[in-house]
């Protein structure tokens, strides 16, 4: 308790407004350099924690405040150089259910430009559950990570991605990039409920 009385002059600093971006990135407990989704994960760790719902401290309100006005303010004037990492920022911190199915072509034998086609096949599946029977049976072998649940927005990322590899033809730079963030998305979604992935 001792030492977060301490901090009690940043957080009502900040909370004022007034303090200076120094005082903002201290506050959320990230540095000058760190991205948007650094700032963002270190802002949900510390909300969490300082939320009134969940806090027993006084000054809980008060606190919350201040975290979300720094977190705000810091959000608004941040630039990332990379712009493409903002929007690859959904496969790290999930925004909704993973509940939408995506099966990714490069893990499956056959044309990657058929990557609608799949789509379509996988979701006339009558169960989820028997959807790795009913891709085998119209012959298509598979690994065990071609199917993955994202979140609208991931789907979202991946499919314009597919579109653009559709343009450019750039299908071995697509396959990596979808490893990548498929993998990145599993460890993402699966800390949150499976619950809407059995919904047919």
């Amino acid at each position: 308790m001792a030492r977060w009385r301490k901090q009690r002059p940043l957080i009502c600093f900040a909370s004022q407004s007034k303090g200076s971006v120094t005082d903002l990135y201290r506050l959320l407990g990230v540095s000058a350099s760190s991205s948007k989704a650094d700032i963002r994960a270190a802002y949900i760790s510390k909300i969490k924690v300082m939320h009134p719902d969940v806090s027993a401290d006084d000054d809980a309100t008060e606190d919350a405040v201040a975290l979300n006005a720094a977190y705000t303010a810091l959000m608004e004037q941040h630039v990332d150089y990379d712009e493409e990492d903002d929007l690859l920022d959904v496969f790290d911190i999930s925004e909704a259910e993973p509940d939408l199915l995506f099966i990714n072509p490069f893990g499956c034998q056959m044309d990657p430009l058929l990557w609608r086609e799949l789509q379509d096949y996988a979701q006339s599946a009558p169960d989820s559950r028997l959807l790795e029977d009913h891709l085998l049976a119209a012959g298509l072998s598979m690994t065990s990570s071609a199917i993955a649940w994202l979140t609208p927005a991931q789907l979202l990322t991946v499919q314009k991605e597919l579109e653009r590899m559709e343009e450019q033809l750039s299908f071995e730079t697509t396959a990596w990039w979808l490893s990548d963030v498929l993998m990145r998305a599993r460890v993402t979604n699966s800390r949150m409920s499976r619950a809407g992935a059995n919904r047919w």
